[in-house]
């Protein structure tokens, strides 16, 4: 402590100094937040654009390689193909689905009522009263704060869709970002001083690889879950397989408790139908398998360790995005904390090798 006291007065004024920029920085990037958003919508579907234009880029017709404009065109192409034969395949049988649970409905909560109750009685016969009354003030404040937070989730979300139109831009700047990279590499690399140019260049090309490897991963990781979910409920017979095997698909890209969210309807699907909680139990019981499968094997193998996130850091961002900017905040909260943390580590690795 007396060490930091008797620092000579430059030394305080330069750290007054970056304290103080650092802080008009904050200022500046929550003033502009939305635009820093739509930029990195469009740096993520960029990225997940990159395997294809790359691909392209590869392939020769005639010996002649295609130039790396109409490889990008290509690659939205095939994205816009993808899109038009997955609405077509897929919102039929879907919306057939979602009509016969509208339908159906009424019947399908008197059966969960029915499971309900059963195990309401069970649950009262077999524990003794102070149990009970744990479990009871144990639920009532979990289902209190699950009430706050998804209030506050939904809040966010129509916080943060204020701004549809700017969404459009997203595909331009993806197009651009994948298009003209290299220029605009150059132009960014100009405005740094020339000798923090190797360091800025270095940082953007490490920043690039987690954030290319991090959409892959849950591109490969969501699609992974749609069709593992998707083949299980189909040969259980379950109704509704498609739309709640999309659902985990969809829920999977939220880090963490995207597989519990999705696991939820799956498992009250289950116990309507069958009125079985035995039944209930197994699919409980397979879905705890897949979460476990995919978050302590899956995800380190296709990640590849490469963020290095702790997962209690991982919670802490999707919530601090939750709370800002509802989903869209916890979507983007895991790489933007992985970005983050690369910074300091660079410029951590940047101050300790400058000269005393």
């Amino acid at each position: 402590m007396s060490e930091i006291f008797s620092l000579p007065r430059e030394s305080w004024l330069r750290y007054l100094v970056q304290i103080a920029l650092a802080v008009v920085l904050v200022y500046i990037v929550w003033q502009v937040r939305l635009v820093l958003i739509i930029l990195l919508l469009g740096m993520l579907l960029a990225y997940a654009l990159r395997p294809l234009v790359i691909a392209f880029e590869k392939a020769r017709i005639g010996g002649w390689k295609l130039p790396r404009g109409l490889a990008v065109a290509l690659a939205f192409a095939v994205l816009i193909g993808f899109l038009w034969i997955f609405t077509v395949s897929l919102v039929p049988p879907l919306g057939q689905e979602i009509a016969e649970l509208k339908t159906k409905f009424p019947e399908q909560r008197e059966r969960f009522s029915n499971v309900w109750s059963s195990a309401r009685d069970f649950y009262e016969q077999h524990l003794p009263e102070s149990v009970r009354e744990a479990f009871d003030v144990s639920f009532a404040e979990m289902r209190t704060r699950l009430t706050d937070f998804s209030s506050k989730v939904l809040s966010g979300t129509f916080r943060g869709i204020g701004f549809v139109a700017e969404l459009f831009l997203v595909p331009i700047l993806a197009f651009y970002f994948l298009a003209d990279a290299e220029a605009l590499r150059r132009q960014m690399l100009f405005f740094v001083p020339r000798h923090l140019r190797p360091g800025f260049a270095r940082s953007m090309e490490g920043l690039s690889d987690i954030m290319y490897r991090y959409v892959v991963a849950q591109l490969i990781l969501c699609f992974v879950a749609f069709a593992v979910v998707s083949t299980a409920l189909w040969a259980l017979k379950i109704k509704f397989w498609l739309a709640l095997g999309l659902f985990a698909g969809i829920t999977r890209a939220v880090p963490v408790i995207g597989p519990l969210l999705g696991g939820i309807p799956v498992v009250a699907a289950a116990l309507a139908q069958t009125q079985s909680i035995g039944f209930g139990l197994w699919v409980t019981v397979f879905f705890t398998f897949l979460h476990l499968f995919e978050s302590k094997y899956l995800m380190p193998a296709v990640l590849g360790r490469q963020l290095g996130l702790h997962p209690v850091l991982i919670i802490f961002a999707l919530l601090v995005g939750a709370e800002f900017l509802g989903l869209i905040g916890m979507f983007i909260a895991v790489p933007i904390l992985a970005a983050i943390q690369f910074l300091i580590s660079e410029y951590r690795s940047h101050t300790s090798a400058e000269p005393a």
